[in-house]
């Protein structure tokens, strides 16, 4: 693992927004567990949906890309 120094641009909390070396434009940085509670509301979400899904589904739609992002990664399972 390499160790660097970035730019901090925010005070503490679960978020951040700091730019890495190189980078013109700064990122937004989420704690794990932010994350993690973010992608469960997706999923109960999704869930929610799921009854009101009598219309033809699109691929590429918006709830297409909510399943992707609510599924087990393949790296959860090693």
């Amino acid at each position: 693992m390499d160790r660097l120094v970035a730019e901090l641009f925010t005070e503490g909390g679960n978020d951040a927004m700091v730019r890495l070396p190189g980078r013109r434009f700064p990122g937004v940085l989420i704690q794990g567990d932010s994350l993690s509670i973010l992608r469960s509301d997706l999923a109960e979400a999704v869930e929610a949906l799921r009854p009101a899904d009598t219309l033809r589904r699109r691929p590429g739609s918006a709830r297409d890309s909510a399943a992707v992002l609510t599924s087990p990664s393949p790296s959860a399972a090693q």
